[in-house]
């Protein structure tokens, strides 16, 4: 695992580098000088994240978390008609 060291240009000309505060697997992760999409708050650069197509196991939570807003919100509906 490693903190990768991210280099860019914000929209304004501004150079930008910046230490990743999240380790990633260093088997999982592009190699020294490849580039990448770095998505930044325009007001703040110092705010920014890797673009990132997520992880099987993201997208299993994000289905489970899902799932549970539909069935949360149903049940409050059927709430608010029986009462």
């Amino acid at each position: 695992m490693y903190y990768p060291v991210v280099e860019w240009v914000t929209a304004d000309g501004r150079p930008m580098e910046t230490t990743a505060n999240i380790a990633r697997p260093i088997d999982r992760t592009p190699a020294p000088g490849t580039q990448v999409c770095v998505r930044y708050d325009s007001a703040d650069p110092s705010c920014w994240a890797l673009e990132s197509n997520g992880t099987g196991m993201f997208r299993g939570f994000a289905a489970i978390g899902a799932l549970c807003a539909v069935i949360g919100a149903g049940l409050f509906l059927l709430g608010l008609v029986l009462s």
